[in-house]
């Protein structure tokens, strides 16, 4: 089991949504940045079919911790603008097979489910913009990730060391954003991914104690992806318009935090 707390920099996640056609509702360009604050929750479950081949099967939760703002600007100006409190669900899957080469080093193959949701609530210090308080915007992200990579493990009387090295420069997934405005006009858009990447380091220090180990964790990854949403202006729930917009999401993430194994010895 893991433990571990994010607390990065204020542009730790963030997107962009342009368009070089007609602006709807008069937004040609919205942008979006708060950081990644919380407490990631992770499970794993690693197996040997064979002396050389490894199974690795984990799954993560992300829990946000205190208050997070974004800062929503619109048409490239920071004089129009309103903040969110930003509510993130963040949830991973993944399943990597291990080929054990020799002196440590593993080649490693894979597929990770990545699914990021975040509510926007509260709208605060509107300027330039029709807002109440009782907007609230939507972005679901469902990331299909293949990861290629590979791994050095060493042990000793001293504990264990693993360094692990993934990622893959193309990806799939699907974006469903939406936004209203005074809860009277709205933004709605979806999309597939057209391009992006992915990698990630993973470091851990592990110490046997008795049946089980204890350990310390550290994770970075980075993740980009651009999409084209077509999306539409509603008003009073009928679509008024429609406008194809360039979406960029990007996110950087560090993790640090403590891990405990425990052996359930089998009768069989």
């Amino acid at each position: 089991m893991y433990v571990g707390g994010s607390a990065d920099y204020a542009a730790g996640t963030a997107f962009d949504l342009s368009t070089q056609g007609i602006a709807l509702l008069a937004a040609s360009e919205l942008q979006h940045s708060y950081p990644n604050r919380g407490v990631w929750i992770g499970l794993t479950l690693p197996f040997d079919p064979g002396p050389r081949l490894g199974i690795y099967l984990s799954a993560w939760s992300f829990l946000r911790t205190g208050n997070v703002n974004s800062r929503e600007t619109y048409n490239d100006a920071t004089v129009i603008s309103r903040e969110w409190q930003v509510q993130p669900y963040w949830t991973i899957l993944e399943a990597l097979g291990i080929f054990r080469c020799c002196y440590g080093f593993n080649i490693i193959g894979g597929f990770r489910y990545d699914h990021y949701d975040f509510t926007l609530r509260n709208p605060i210090n509107p300027v330039g913009v029709t807002s109440l308080t009782t907007d609230e915007a939507d972005l679901s992200i469902r990331n299909y990730i293949p990861l290629i990579g590979t791994q050095y493990e060493n042990h000793s009387y001293l504990g264990s060391i693993l360094f692990r090295a993934v990622g893959f420069p193309a990806l799939g997934g699907d974006v469903q954003y939406e936004e209203p405005f005074a809860g009277a006009t709205a933004l709605k858009g979806t999309g597939n991914y057209r391009r992006g990447y992915f990698m990630e380091l993973f470091m851990e220090y592990t110490k046997t104690f008795g049946p089980g180990q204890l350990g310390l964790f550290a994770r970075w990854n980075e993740f980009h992806a651009q999409s084209t949403l077509s999306v539409n202006a509603l008003a009073g729930g009928a679509v008024v318009g429609q406008e194809s917009y360039d979406f960029s999401f990007n996110r950087s993430s560090w993790t640090l935090g403590g891990s405990v194994n425990l052996a359930f010895n089998l009768p069989y």
